[in-house]
């Protein structure tokens, strides 16, 4: 359901710890360091596998699930051996939702290599939805300045688990809700994250 990346790109697993802010590219291969990095201008299009939820920690109320996204992140930076791979959210959509679910900001992403793997923390930076709930009305959700919300996990068809917490900032709603899904990559393949 809510994109807050991909944002959720998109985006993205049981928050799998966070991994380092510097030394991670995107790369074609799996290799370290990373020989084929996938160069800044790249577009990430997640797509939702199954369903996503946004459930509320107190009380586990489901506020809403969607069967359809629309996320595509356009990466800004490639990375480095100092740096990470960010990129901001050029589309961020959830549709067929149980309760209607409207984009405020798209925000963007960042992803940090996880050390000894091909796979990478997902960090949504200032992403904010609005979720027309039954129970509690109209709330907004959204992910701030920084909060991991998965892990995208590199291969021949990479995927993005999502599995974290956004924090409510206006409305009736519980304080945190939990954002789950997971969404294939359907570009680029393949994509494995790397140090540089």
């Amino acid at each position: 359901m809510l994109v807050l990346a991909a944002f959720a790109v998109l985006a993205a697993t049981a928050v799998a710890g966070a991994g380092t802010a510097s030394a991670t590219v995107l790369c074609k291969t799996t290799t370290t360091p990373c020989s084929s990095p996938y160069p800044a201008g790249t577009i990430i299009v997640p797509s939702l596998t199954g369903t996503n939820s946004l459930e509320t920690l107190e009380g586990g109320t489901i506020l809403t699930t969607c069967t359809q996204t629309v996320i595509k992140t356009k990466i800004e930076k490639s990375g480095s051996a100092t740096s990470t791979v960010y990129g901001p959210n050029q589309e961020l959509q959830a549709a067929n939702c149980t309760a209607a679910t409207t984009t405020l900001n798209k925000g963007a992403l960042e992803i940090h290599h996880i050390a000894g793997t091909d796979n990478g923390t997902v960090t949504g930076l200032l992403a904010e939805v609005t979720v027309n709930t039954g129970i509690f009305g109209s709330c907004v959700y959204g992910t701030g300045t920084s909060v991991d919300i998965g892990t995208l996990i590199g291969g021949e068809n990479p995927i993005i688990k999502v599995n974290g917490i956004v924090k409510k900032v206006s409305g009736l709603c519980p304080n945190e809700a939990r954002w789950t899904g997971e969404y294939k990559i359907t570009e680029p393949k393949p994509l494995y994250v790397e140090p540089s």
